[in-house]
Protein backbone atom coordinates (compact mmCIF):
# COMPACT_ATOMS: atom_id res chain seq x y z
CA UNK A 1 0.00 0.00 0.00
CA UNK A 2 2.70 2.50 0.73
CA UNK A 3 4.35 1.64 -2.26
CA UNK A 4 1.50 2.60 -4.63
CA UNK A 5 0.58 5.83 -2.48
CA UNK A 6 4.25 6.87 -3.14
CA UNK A 7 4.08 5.57 -6.89
CA UNK A 8 1.02 7.98 -7.29
CA UNK A 9 2.02 10.62 -5.47
CA UNK A 10 5.53 11.33 -6.26
CA UNK A 11 5.14 12.95 -10.02
CA UNK A 12 2.26 15.27 -8.13
CA UNK A 13 5.45 16.58 -5.61
CA UNK A 14 7.76 17.34 -8.54
CA UNK A 15 7.84 21.29 -9.03
CA UNK A 16 7.04 22.51 -12.40
CA UNK A 17 8.66 25.52 -13.87
CA UNK A 18 6.75 28.12 -15.66
CA UNK A 19 8.60 30.67 -17.82
CA UNK A 20 8.11 33.83 -17.72
CA UNK A 21 7.81 35.58 -21.22
CA UNK A 22 11.33 36.57 -22.84
CA UNK A 23 11.37 39.77 -24.57
CA UNK A 24 14.36 38.99 -26.55
CA UNK A 25 14.24 36.39 -29.37
CA UNK A 26 16.68 33.09 -28.90
CA UNK A 27 18.74 34.70 -31.62
CA UNK A 28 19.11 38.05 -29.82
CA UNK A 29 19.90 35.95 -26.38
CA UNK A 30 22.43 34.50 -27.85
CA UNK A 31 24.32 37.54 -29.72
CA UNK A 32 24.21 39.26 -26.45
CA UNK A 33 25.64 36.01 -24.66
CA UNK A 34 28.76 36.23 -27.33
CA UNK A 35 29.35 40.23 -26.62
CA UNK A 36 29.54 39.61 -22.75
CA UNK A 37 31.31 36.82 -23.08
CA UNK A 38 33.86 38.09 -25.28
CA UNK A 39 33.83 41.41 -22.78
CA UNK A 40 34.49 38.42 -19.89
CA UNK A 41 37.58 36.53 -21.59
CA UNK A 42 39.42 40.08 -21.79
CA UNK A 43 38.75 40.66 -18.08
CA UNK A 44 38.76 37.09 -17.10
CA UNK A 45 41.35 34.94 -18.79
CA UNK A 46 40.91 31.80 -18.93
CA UNK A 47 42.88 28.73 -16.93
CA UNK A 48 43.68 26.87 -19.71
CA UNK A 49 44.79 23.62 -17.58
CA UNK A 50 43.15 20.41 -19.69
CA UNK A 51 42.24 18.26 -17.20
CA UNK A 52 40.27 21.14 -15.53
CA UNK A 53 38.76 22.00 -18.84
CA UNK A 54 38.07 18.53 -19.43
CA UNK A 55 36.48 17.96 -16.30
CA UNK A 56 34.32 21.64 -16.05
CA UNK A 57 33.39 20.65 -19.51
CA UNK A 58 31.87 16.93 -18.55
CA UNK A 59 29.87 18.47 -15.48
CA UNK A 60 28.77 21.57 -17.82
CA UNK A 61 27.64 18.56 -20.21
CA UNK A 62 25.78 16.40 -17.63
CA UNK A 63 24.03 19.92 -16.40
CA UNK A 64 22.92 20.87 -19.60
CA UNK A 65 21.74 17.52 -20.84
CA UNK A 66 19.40 17.12 -17.45
CA UNK A 67 17.57 20.53 -18.94
CA UNK A 68 13.75 19.17 -19.54
CA UNK A 69 12.72 18.61 -23.04
CA UNK A 70 9.99 21.79 -22.64
CA UNK A 71 12.77 24.30 -21.03
CA UNK A 72 15.10 23.79 -24.28
CA UNK A 73 16.28 26.20 -26.71
CA UNK A 74 17.65 24.67 -30.03
CA UNK A 75 19.48 27.62 -30.94
CA UNK A 76 21.75 27.63 -27.02
CA UNK A 77 24.87 26.29 -27.61
CA UNK A 78 26.01 25.61 -24.11
CA UNK A 79 29.80 26.19 -22.90
CA UNK A 80 31.45 25.49 -20.13
CA UNK A 81 35.06 27.25 -19.21
CA UNK A 82 37.52 27.97 -16.16
CA UNK A 83 38.42 31.64 -15.65
CA UNK A 84 41.17 32.81 -13.93
CA UNK A 85 40.53 33.84 -10.08
CA UNK A 86 38.95 36.85 -9.75
CA UNK A 87 35.84 37.82 -7.03
CA UNK A 88 32.85 36.22 -8.25
CA UNK A 89 33.41 32.03 -8.60
CA UNK A 90 30.80 31.54 -11.11
CA UNK A 91 28.33 33.15 -13.75
CA UNK A 92 26.21 32.49 -16.63
CA UNK A 93 25.44 34.67 -19.78
CA UNK A 94 22.71 34.11 -22.32
CA UNK A 95 22.47 32.18 -25.13
CA UNK A 96 24.31 29.45 -23.13
CA UNK A 97 27.41 30.56 -21.93
CA UNK A 98 28.55 29.47 -18.14
CA UNK A 99 31.96 30.36 -16.52
CA UNK A 100 33.25 29.78 -13.50
CA UNK A 101 36.37 30.88 -11.66
CA UNK A 102 39.47 28.68 -10.27
CA UNK A 103 40.48 29.41 -6.65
Amino acid sequence: MLLLTVAVTSPSAQTKITLDKNSYSVVDDVKVGQEAAAEAMKQLPMLNDDRVDTFVENVGARLAAAIASDLRHAGFRYTFGRRQPAAVNAFALPGGRCSSIAE
